[in-house]
Order: C-alpha cells, then structure tokens, then sequence
C-alpha cells in the first residue's frame, strides 16, 4: 500500500516557463512536493506523466489516498499454483503409503498424476473462458449502473441548481426591495430633518430680526429719553450717564449672551444632527456587518456539517472494511478449517481409493476454486464499484461544493458591488448636503455679516449722534462753566465790596470810637488840669511829646483835638453781643467764600 496526496485543478493554467506545468480546470493532478507556506506546489498528471510546478492558489487539496498495488501475478497463474498444491497433496499423501503398496500401486499413481496433469490442463481453459465472460458482464452491468448514476446524478445536480438559482433570485428580490425601502425611508427622514432645518433657520431669523428691531427700538427710546434729560442740572446728567453707561454695558452683555446662546442652540442642533446621523449610518453598518456575519456564519455551519458528514463516511467506510477485512479473514480460517479436514478426508479416501480420491479431489478442487474466484472477483468488482461509487460521489460533492462556492463568491461580489454601489451614492448624497450646507451657511454668514455690518451702521450712527450730543452738551457745559464763573466772579467782586465796606465801616466805628475816647480823655484831663490849676497856680508842666520834645498841656490838647485820628489807641474795652455777632458774621463770610473758592477749583479740575 503507498500513500499519496492529491489536488484539484480550480481553474485553468498556462506554464510561463519549461519548469511549470500546465493543466484545465476540473483535472485531477498528483502532488509531489508542497507545504502550507509555500506559493508554489510540484505536481504530475497521472494521465499523462506530466509534471512540474505551478500556483497553489490554482488547485485545492484534496487528501491522502492509499492505493492498492496491482498484483503482477495473472489471475491464470494463481489457479495454476492452486492446481498444483493441490496435485503436491495427492502425491504427498499417495508417497506417504508407498512403502507398504506394490508396484502396482506406483503405476496407479504414475496414472492418477497423468490424469490430475490432464484434469488441470482442461480447468485451467474452462476457467479462463468462463472468466472471460464473467468479466465481459461484469464491464456491460458496470456501464449501465454508471450511465445511470451518472445520469440521475446529473438530474440532481440540475435540480440543485435550479434551486439553488430560485433561491439567490428570491434572496437578491428580497435584498432590493429591502435596500429600496431603507433608501426610501432614508430619503424621507433627509427630507424631514431638511425641512426642520430650514425651519429652524426660518425662525432663528424672524427671532433674530425682531430682538435686533426691539433693541433698536429701545436704543432709540434711551436715545430719546438721555437727550431729554441733558437739559437737567449737572449732578442729574452726571448720574444719568453714568447710569446709561450701565445700561449700555449690560445691554452689550445682554446681547453678547443672546448671541452666544443663539450659538450655542444652533451648534448644539447641529451637533444632536450629526450625533443622529452618525447614529444611523452606525446602525446601517451594524446591520450590514449582522447580515455579511450571519451569511459567513451560516457559511461556516455548512462547511462545518460537510466536514462532519465527510467524517461519518469515512468513519463508516473504515468501519465497514475492517468489518470486510474480519469477515475475509474468517471466511478464509473457516476455508482453510474445512481445507484441512477436506484435505484429510480425501487423504483417507486417497489411501482406500487413488484414482477415485484423485478425480474427487480434483473435482471438489476445481468447484472450490471455481466458487472462491467467483467470490474473489465477486468482492474485487464490489470494491470496485463501491471505490466507483465513492469516487463518482466525491467529484459531484466536489463540483456542488465548487459551483456553490463560485455562486457564492459571485453572490458576495454582487453583494459587494450593490454595496459599493450604495456608497459611492450615499457619499454622494452626503456630499450634496454638504455642498448645501456650506451654501446654506455661506448664505447665514453672508446675512450675518450683512446684519452686523446694518448693525455696525447703527451703532456708528447713534455713536455719531451720542458724540454730536456730548459736543453740544460739552459746549452748554462750557457754557454754564463760563457762566457759573463769571457769576461767581460777580459773587467775589460783591463780596469783597462787601468786605470792603464792612472793612470800612470797621474802620470808621473804630476811628469813631477812638475819637470818642480821646475826647473822653481829653475831657478828663481838661477838667484835670482844670482842678490843677486852681488849686496850684504854677508853671504849666511840661510835658514829653511823642517826636522827643517837651509839649505843654495845651499843646497837648491841641494835638489831640487836631490830630486825634493819629493818637495812639487806647486799650479796648470788652466788645459788645453787637460787635460778637458781627465778628462772628465776617468769619462766616470768610470761610464761605473760602469754600465757594474750592468749589471752583474742584469744577474746573474735573471737567
């Protein structure tokens, strides 16, 4: 028995060179040196002796096979060596008496060995014709039986296709209709979130439109309402600037907010846009990737349960030829159990009898070996036709299983191309949204920035307005500081006429009062002089005069009541409630045009 590995050719292949072998698809080939790793096999066809190397991906392998080895020796020749063991029997048995018979009993088996010689001669041709015919019927039943299991086989096998055909035609109806629908509903679902979008767009706008006419309106009432109050005392116009600046700056922030959450809405309705989208092409291609999963799942069972089944034959097959093997060797124990004692009977009979035991014997030898070639030949043609069978059975599974795997290739390569197909057109339709996207935000942007520029416009205009309004409050400010300054010079010249006179007036009551005492004085030193004088009538005393010189009294008197202005004031009495409260009068004057004064100086360094 010698093993060897064999392959099938899976499509047709020409040799680039003298080293590579050539062969059709379909043609069996023998290989004779390959492994796992390597690209390239070496191989023969047996047919033709041909060899050399080619692609491994070209062939599939198929498995080890034992083949039996032919004998050399001609069925015609084993029957002969029969023959002749069994006439070595005879003469074994006849020589075993021949010590006690006669030479008579030598010419016996002299005569039974001539006659056993003839008896061979004349089996040996009746078993080849007969051999010959049997095998003449055995070849015609073996033909028809493969005509016609080639012809059922051919049946089934268009059956299957046919079937096979109906079912890929049923699967690709189902698979348009069903990629028809999800495009539809995809389709419709675009054109839903389309029509939302703009809508949203719509009122976004309106929205947008209507706050920016609303905060016109109201910049314009403020406006309207600051030029009103201008008009107000400085303190007012201060505070309501300084509360309009408040109001400007929370309206900015206003808007800053309003615009940041306009944007924030709109990113956040774009971002939940893609977020569903990305959704739903991830459940499209989860459902794809179920399907192609589920189809090679299924191709995995199929592939698996034909392993298995393949298993179970072998199994059985090897099962029923060790039953077979048993069932030969105990036939043939139980052949050579009833050889001996057939052997030994006729060895028996062969003592009594030579030449009836002989023709017995060879008769007995003839329909044995007759019936055990018939068996013989019976078994070879079965495992034959069973090899046939198998044989015929493997290349049918073996064209199913190709032609299921080139339909299924095929199928999968349609399914592919629709695949393909079906992307380029959703990236295409992608692509047109994007293109009307970008258009569609070109277009916001481009009303946008139409928006801010209108808005930059007003802003200038009422910035123009609200600057021509300072100039002309600037310039009534100028005014009412030139105003305030000339009343208030007018304020310090009264005053300081005031301060004049009452200077004067001072002065005047003082000199007054000064008079007054000197004269007083005058008086009390008159009648002082008067009393001195009638009491003592002496020399009038000299007195010293202020400039050195020593005056007389009436000299003295004389200065006083010309120069009495210039004398020297006498100590003061203590001042009256009158001359408390005017005193009191004149600081207040003071410290409030000392005030008035720093007023001034404060208005004029902060404006």
């Amino acid at each position: 028995m010698g093993d060897r590995t064999y392959a099938k050719a899976l499509y047709d292949y020409t040799a680039q060179s003298d080293q590579e072998l050539s062969f059709k698809a379909g043609q069996q080939l023998r290989l004779l040196s390959f492994k796992p790793d390597d690209d390239w096999w070496e191989g023969e066809i047996e047919n033709t002796g041909e060899s050399g190397v080619f692609p491994k991906n070209y062939v599939k392998k198929l498995g080890r096979y034992m083949k039996k080895r032919e004998s050399t020796v001609s069925p015609k020749i084993i029957a002969l060596q029969k023959l002749a063991w069994a006439a070595k029997a005879l003469n074994d048995a006849g020589a075993a008496g021949a010590a006690e018979s006669s030479d008579s009993t030598n010419t016996d088996a002299s005569s039974a060995e001539t006659k056993s010689a003839t008896l061979l001669d004349q089996a040996q041709v009746a078993t080849t014709v007969e051999e010959e015919e049997k095998k003449k019927q055995a070849e015609q039943k073996a033909r028809e039986e493969l005509e016609r299991q080639q012809a059922e086989a051919a049946q089934k096998l268009k059956d299957a296709q046919e079937a096979e055909e109906r079912k890929r035609k049923e699967a690709e109806d189902a698979a348009a209709q069903r990629e028809a629908e999800e495009r539809k509903a995809k389709e419709e679902q675009e054109r839903k979130a389309a029509d939302e979008e703009a809508k949203r767009l719509a009122a976004e706008e309106e929205r947008k439109r209507k706050e920016e006419q609303e905060a016109a309106r109201e910049e314009e009432e403020k406006r309207i309402a600051a030029a009103a109050a201008a008009a107000a005392e400085e303190a007012e116009r201060k505070r309501k600037e300084e509360q309009e600046a408040a109001e400007r700056k929370a309206r900015e922030e206003e808007e800053k907010r309003i615009a940041a959450a306009a944007a924030a809405a709109a990113e956040e309705a774009e971002r939940k846009r893609k977020e569903e989208q990305e959704a739903a092409e991830r459940k499209a291609r989860e459902e794809e990737e179920k399907r192609i999963a589920a189809a090679a799942a299924e191709e995995a069972e199929r592939k698996r349960k034909e392993e298995e089944e393949k298993k179970a034959r072998e199994e059985a097959e090897r099962q029923a030829a060790e039953a077979k093997a048993k069932q030969e060797e105990e036939a043939k124990s139980v052949a050579a159990e009833a050889e001996r004692r057939r052997r030994e009977a006729e060895e028996q009979k062969a003592r009594e009898e030579a030449e009836a035991a002989a023709a017995a014997a060879a008769e007995a030898e003839r329909k044995a070996r007759e019936e055990e070639e018939k068996r013989i030949a019976a078994a070879v043609a079965a495992e034959e036709e069973r090899k046939r069978k198998e044989e015929q059975d493997r290349i049918e599974r073996e064209a199913a299983a190709r032609k299921a795997k080139e339909e299924e290739e095929q199928r999968l390569a349609a399914a592919a191309e629709e695949e393909r197909k079906r992307r380029e057109e959703q990236d295409k339709r992608e692509a047109a949204e994007r293109q009307a996207k970008e258009e569609e935000a070109r277009r916001v942007e481009a009303e946008r920035k139409a928006a801010e520029q209108k808005k930059r416009e007003l802003e200038e205009a009422e910035a123009k307005k609200l600057q021509e309004q300072k100039l002309r409050e600037e310039s009534e400010r100028a005014a009412k500081e030139a105003q305030a300054k000339a009343e208030y010079a007018a304020e310090q010249k009264r005053l300081a006429a005031e301060l004049e006179a009452a200077e004067k007036k001072r002065q005047e009551a003082a000199a007054l009062r000064e008079i007054e005492e000197a004269k007083r004085l005058a008086k009390e030193r008159e009648l002082s002089f008067a009393a001195a004088s009638v009491s003592t009538p002496t020399a009038s005393p000299r007195t010293k005069s202020p400039r050195g010189g020593e005056t007389s009294p009436r000299a003295e008197r004389v200065n006083l009541s010309v120069v009495g202005e210039a004398a020297p004031a006498s100590p003061r009495k203590q001042q009256t409630p009158a001359q408390t409260r005017r005193s009191e009068y004149i600081i207040l004057i003071t410290i409030f045009v000392a005030l008035v004064i720093l007023a001034g100086i404060y208005i004029m360094v902060t404006h």
